[in-house]
């Protein structure tokens, strides 16, 4: 007989997919689907989704992964995790009136240079823990505001993508306190709006709702949500959050001590702190300080974001072996040598990473030669998001005074073995890979199932969660090898290719 036990379902909504994930209350997965809404590319530099193009894909895979098993009705509960920067901009019907601007689009530059010369770096920082970018939330409203006067006029909500999902499914409006803080708005001294601001940008205070703690309950499935999905009516939907700080959160991450690391699209490198240092030395290192609150307790941490990870080895493989799987590119470069016989990339195709962090950045490769082959190519590429993860764990170690003796490490990119060989040598840390790849959405799922009083908070969920591990040892020779090529050459030459994008970005 099958058991009717419940089951939650985890919505991730990230750069390239929306995922919709079922797991049991061990957080074994039962059921999965994906499905990758279109990128639409208008000028240089932008990127959008089509809001409808984004609920139906979302629909869609929810309901393919509930025909996976045997009972839909099982599924009791279910909340949504995303990127933090992507928004649907609605009217007062509650219509979408223009395309969803994706968080790496870099249209309003000149809006996020404007803001920090009202308000200056120092005291942005001071308020919401952030380092200004273009991709912030208050940057493309002011962008609508100036360049798009008639939409903005007739707007009324700016919902990020997983609040939009969550509302299209419950008919309630929410945020979470980790996504706020990706507005760029968001007070973390207070936990609240910044009215200074949002007053000072005369922004629509309707832009910015109720921010309520991860795991909240909201309504239930709606009717219309129902027929669409599949979901049972009776089905809660709960508060998600923000998709890397959700994964760390789930797997015990955030707390001082523990580095976590969530590969994906991007990539981010987390550890906690007891409390916002606000420290101003911050703002020159392009490191954050958030919050993601739950019902016990407020978890604070130290963010570093690398943007291009798993989008550089996915560029580089349709250059130059599209019609070839992954698992043959790793099998054909297995045999080419640390350092890729000469061969380096720099992987600052979108943002420059930290303790670089500029606006307008490209990528690079450098030793290229005629004897150069695609396997030369595509190995460095591996060592050079790797090497870029490093100078981003070197800054937080030295800001953090904390040695950390492994790095846990979530999402899709784990199940790539050589990447996280190579990222065991370069960065000279035993690599812990949990044997669960998609913790965002199980993140978002025990959200989801403490919202419907399955569980009481993230502590009791962690000790009941069954994970097993892969550990990666660095091997000693490729360590010292790739040590001396961090400080010798990735290092030296990241600052020419600084400087030369200073020059053909003016």
């Amino acid at each position: 007989m099958i058991s009717e036990k419940p089951l939650f379902m985890g919505i991730d909504a990230g750069s390239s997919k929306i995922r919709a994930l079922i797991f049991d209350q061990k957080g074994k997965l039962i059921s999965q689907a994906s499905d990758s809404p279109k990128i639409y590319h208008s000028n240089i530099g932008w990127a959008h989704y089509d809001p409808q193009e984004i609920w139906e894909t979302t629909a869609n895979v929810i309901k393919k992964s509930l025909s996976f098993i045997d009972n839909p009705k099982r599924v009791v509960s279910v909340a949504v995790a995303s990127v933090g920067e992507t928004a649907i901009i609605l009217d007062e019907k509650n219509e979408p009136i223009y395309h969803s601007i994706a968080w790496f689009d870099k249209r309003a530059k000149d809006q996020s240079e404007k803001i920090e010369s009202i308000f200056g770096s120092d005291k942005l920082f001071r308020i919401t823990g952030l380092v200004q970018e273009p991709i912030f939330g208050i940057n493309k409203m002011l962008w609508l505001k100036e360049n798009e006067p008639e939409i903005y006029k007739k707007s009324s909500k700016w919902v990020i993508i997983a609040n939009y999902i969550a509302w299209k499914l419950s008919g309630e409006l929410a945020t979470d306190y980790s996504l706020a803080c990706r507005t760029f708005a968001f007070d973390l001294n207070n936990l609240e709006w910044s009215n200074e601001i949002i007053d000072e940008l005369k922004l629509k205070k309707s832009f910015f709702p109720d921010v309520k703690p991860t795991g909240t309950k909201l309504n239930n499935i709606t009717n219309e949500a129902s027929k669409l999905t599949g979901l049972s009516e009776n089905c809660i939907v709960g508060v998600g959050g923000h998709d890397h700080p959700l994964s760390a959160l789930i797997t015990g991450c955030i707390q001082p001590g523990i580095m976590s690391n969530s590969i994906g699209t991007a990539e981010c490198l987390l550890t906690g702190i007891d409390k916002p240092s606000l420290d101003l030395k911050l703002i020159d290192l392009g490191l954050v300080e958030h919050v993601i609150v739950s019902a016990e307790k407020k978890y604070y941490y130290l963010f570093g974001s690398i943007w291009t990870t798993s989008a550089s080895i996915d560029w580089v493989k349709s250059i130059v072996a599209k019609k070839e799987s992954y698992e043959e590119i790793i099998e054909k470069i297995k045999s080419v040598p640390p350092g890729s016989n000469g061969v380096n990339f720099f992987p600052h195709l979108r943002f420059g990473s930290p303790p670089n962090q500029v606006l307008n950045s490209r990528g690079a490769f450098t030793g290229l030669s005629t004897e150069s082959n695609s396997s030369n190519l595509l190995r460095s590429v591996l060592e050079g998001v790797s090497l870029d993860t490093k100078n981003v764990f070197e800054t937080m170690k030295n800001q953090t005074n904390t040695k950390y003796d492994e790095i846990l490490t979530t999402g899709g990119a784990t199940q790539n073995k050589l990447l996280m060989q190579i990222r065991s040598d370069v960065l000279n840390k035993k690599i812990n890979v949990l044997n669960l790849v998609e913790t965002v959405s199980l993140g978002a799922a025990f959200s989801g199932a403490i919202a419907a009083g399955y569980f009481s908070n993230f502590s009791e969920i962690i000790n009941s969660l069954d994970f097993e591990n892969e550990i990666y040892i660095p091997n000693k020779e490729n360590a010292n090898f790739y040590n001396q090529l961090y400080n010798e050459t990735f290092l030296p030459v990241l600052n020419h290719i600084l400087k030369i994008n200073e020059i053909i970005l003016k």
